[in-house]
């Protein structure tokens, strides 16, 4: 982090930085690098996927890149609480990817970029929107997340919000992004991804109870499917 405030006091000095993408210096060339290696890797016949939690996707570069992504054969999963330009779900342009916006009580305003990597999985966080002015005009920082059980941590807070089925909304084509409508009767659980923020032991026990919780390699237990890109 020392470059970093280096770099706010002697700001014509260009840092160095080891592990930091830093904007206006290395936050989109190493956004760019990570969606290219899964572009990559899905080429090559791995599984690649790409998610994406943010304020705001606005950035054309980046929403072209992501588009090429979803052409390759990404699985490019957005939690985008405001503004996003990019419309998934487009035949033949966007197939691959899907979004959610999420805002409940609590503000979403973290920032997650999470790659697969071929099971190797690249987590960062930190202050960038994928915004043109956050990415080339200002200082922000995101750094990679080494430690195992903290990407455990954040990989089981995007599985539960990705399962929001109470404040998600759906980011489709036709810009409708509508609430799910809740069959009370015969729903099989009701998932309020707020109670993940609280970290309260009544909201874990909530949850274990709506067998949701997420694991690592086997993603979370709704419905079967397979989540998670470790």
């Amino acid at each position: 982090m020392l470059p970093v405030f280096d770099f706010l006091k002697y700001n014509y000095i260009r840092p160095d930085y080891q592990r930091l993408l830093v904007s206006p210096h290395s936050s989109r060339p190493g956004l760019l690098a990570m969606i290219n290696r899964e572009i990559r890797n899905a080429r090559e016949g791995y599984r690649a996927i790409a998610i994406i939690k943010c304020n705001n996707l606005v950035d054309r570069q980046l929403e072209q890149k992501l588009y090429e992504a979803s052409r390759a054969g990404v699985e490019v999963r957005l939690i985008i609480r405001g503004m996003c330009s990019l419309m998934p779900g487009i035949e033949e342009l966007s197939e691959e990817i899907e979004g959610i916006s999420i805002v409940d009580r609590y503000l979403e305003h973290p920032r997650v970029y999470a790659f697969h990597n071929r099971g190797n999985p690249s987590y960062y966080i930190g202050s960038a929107d994928l915004m043109t002015r956050n990415i080339d005009y200002r200082v922000e920082v995101l750094c990679p997340i080494l430690d195992r059980d903290a990407q455990d941590q954040i990989q089981d807070i995007l599985d539960q919000q990705w399962h929001d089925n109470v404040k998600a909304r759906r980011l489709d084509a036709q810009q409708l992004n509508t609430l799910p409508r809740l069959k009370r009767k015969r729903q099989r659980y009701v998932l309020r991804s707020r109670y993940i923020v609280t970290c309260s032991r009544e909201s874990y026990r909530v949850i274990q109870n709506h067998r949701c919780v997420s694991r690592r390699y086997g993603g979370a237990k709704t419905e079967g499917h397979r989540y998670g890109i470790g």
